[in-house]
């Protein structure tokens, strides 16, 4: 996952300079958790900001067709079945979606290029290596900006059930298992083990 000081330093990058929707939808990843395919399936009328919430209902997919050409669409329901969820989100997001709106005012979904084509879930990917080599990070997927948050859900001891609601998964043994990681950068270890065996 991606430490707290890589974030910082992603999140300061991405304020360094004029906002793209590409940008915006890292942020939203590291502030959400969503999915890449969850993103760029997301509608203004699942946004409630009145009650904090977006409602997670559709999911990008994508095949080969028989000419095998890559063919991304949305599907009506997510990957799984916990996928349809409300996400609880915070006023931080709320203003990240002000600010895709700001700029995508009259499409359907959030994040649609100029002429109104859906951005597909892997371009944010493809931005965030960008991201990463600029400031001399090692590359990670948008994938784990959503490992990152639930880290960060299960280092703050949320409830259990809540965490399963917001990552979308069915299992919190899931969420454990393949989701929580040590984010700490080295000195933040060092200083974890000097106060802990400290005399």
């Amino acid at each position: 996952v991606f430490t707290d000081e890589e974030v910082r330093s992603i999140i300061d990058y991405i304020f360094s300079k004029k906002f793209d929707l590409h940008d915006l939808g890292i942020l939203l990843a590291f502030q959400t958790g969503l999915r890449a395919g969850e993103i760029s399936a997301l509608r203004y009328s699942d946004v409630d900001t009145n009650n904090k919430v977006i409602r997670i209902e559709k999911t990008e997919i994508h095949y080969k067709d028989d000419k095998g050409h890559t063919i991304y669409e949305v599907r009506d329901f997510p990957k799984t079945e916990a996928g349809i969820r409300e996400l609880y989100v915070n006023d931080d997001t709320l203003e990240i979606i002000k600010k895709i709106k700001a700029i995508n005012p009259f499409c359907e979904y959030l994040f649609s290029d100029s002429s109104g084509d859906r951005i597909c879930g892997y371009v944010f990917t493809k931005r965030l290596y960008k991201i990463c080599d600029k400031l001399k990070i090692n590359r990670r997927s948008i994938h784990k900006a959503r490992k990152t948050y639930a880290t960060k859900l299960i280092s703050a001891n949320l409830n259990e059930r809540f965490i399963m609601q917001q990552m979308g998964h069915k299992d919190i043994s899931t969420t454990r298992n393949y989701y929580l990681f040590n984010n700490m950068s080295d000195e933040e270890k060092k200083k974890q083990i000097s106060m802990a065996v400290s005399y």
